[in-house]
């Protein structure tokens, strides 16, 4: 079974998180820049070949040579023109040679891919024909290939090299949860079944998140379809959700007590925080500090984030503890009772992602939802 899970990085010095940060930017900003280049010679004229070795663009007028020769900045006439080269000659001479790899699969796949509107068409395609936007790549990172770009990992850190003035780099893994240390084990310690496939190094908002590609083995079905076990939302809040299965057996009941208290604490600073927003003036009034409403919205957004995330942390770990029910007593049909739509006791609460995360569990163990 082939899976992806996020990580937290971290890194001490400042000043490598800020070339960090620059390096994947500057990534971005190449394969930008590659994907251009492709779309500007086919439309002067040109033919844009992909292998194994690279992407070369071959000029098939006398136009499309003369963009070509402006563009790679190179005098005289030449048959091919190498992405490769311009890319790690002169726009990144310190990048390692399998940050190429990862850029030119980027860049190909994006060109190739198919449009979800149009299925029979690519990217490339409609972006010659006006119909689409040329890729941006705001969210891609570094892609680190297993069998030739192996990070080292050991314990809770992580260490990648990609470019040479940078150095080797080790990386600090945040607070993990039971899953992902589970993961972390798995392909750190080369466990039967687990094999470490791509590790992309990313960043959103300058903070730093490794992706880790792995397979891992498919899961033991053992679950007995015939065996039911019920799920029901009581509205008591230390008391909230309770299980029982098949033969009355009876699991503990999970509490919402904490869970409440995070969110009221959370409203408090959100709250506060509005204020100080709706204090400092409002830009599209044309009234007010436009720097200071930016710093305040950005905290705003903050707490919005944190309380997003506190949400999806408490529905991954009740409905780990309710598939841990599940697989203790056999139980291969789960039927829910009364769950509510869109609050928990008042605060707004995503219950259909709580769903989503007990479906997609108890399936991975071979059971269903009824």
């Amino acid at each position: 079974m082939i899976r992806s899970t996020n990580f937290d990085l971290f890194v001490t010095d400042k000043a490598l998180h800020r070339k960090i940060v620059d390096s994947i930017r500057l990534y971005r900003a190449i394969c930008r820049q590659a994907f251009t280049v492709c779309a500007m010679s086919e439309i002067a004229g040109s033919t844009i070949k992909y292998d194994e070795k690279g992407v070369s663009v071959v000029p098939n007028s006398e136009s499309s040579r003369r963009i070509l020769t402006e563009t790679f900045d190179k005098e005289g006439k030449y048959h091919l023109y190498q992405l490769r080269n311009f890319v790690r000659n002169d726009l990144a001479p310190t990048w390692m040679s399998f940050v190429w790899d990862s850029l030119r699969g980027d860049v190909s796949s994006r060109w190739k891919a198919r449009d979800p509107e149009i299925t029979k068409a690519t990217k490339g395609w409609l972006v010659l024909q006006g119909a689409r936007g040329l890729s941006m790549f705001t969210r891609i990172g570094i892609g680190f290939p297993s069998a030739v770009a192996r990070p080292k990992i050991e314990g809770h850190d992580v260490t990648m090299k990609w470019d040479h003035d940078i150095g080797a780099v080790c990386f600090k893994l945040n607070k993990l949860d039971g899953g992902r240390y589970h993961v972390l084990k798995g392909v750190r310690d080369n466990l039967p079944g687990w094999k470490l496939g791509t590790v992309y190094l990313n960043e959103r908002d300058n903070k730093l998140r490794l992706t880790v590609s792995y397979e891992c083995p498919d899961p033991v079905k053992t679950l007995d379809p015939n065996n039911l076990m019920e799920i029901t939302f009581t509205g008591v809040p230390n008391q909230y959700i309770t299980v029982k299965g098949s033969g009355n057996l009876e699991g503990d009941s999970i509490s919402v007590v904490e869970a409440l208290g995070q969110l009221q604490q959370l409203n408090i600073k959100r709250d506060r925080w509005e204020s100080r927003r709706a204090a400092v003036g409002n830009p599209r009034k044309a009234w007010g500090s436009k720097p200071l409403w930016d710093a305040t919205q950005k905290v705003v957004g903050v707490v919005t984030e944190r309380r997003s995330n506190a949400i999806k942390t408490r529905n991954h770990l009740w409905t780990r503890r309710l598939v841990e029910d599940a697989l203790r007593w056999q139980c291969g049909s789960v039927k829910i009772n009364n769950m509510p739509e869109r609050e928990l006791l008042g605060e707004p609460w995503n219950w259909s992602q709580f769903r989503q995360f007990l479906e997609y569990k108890i399936t991975e163990n071979g059971g269903i939802i009824v």
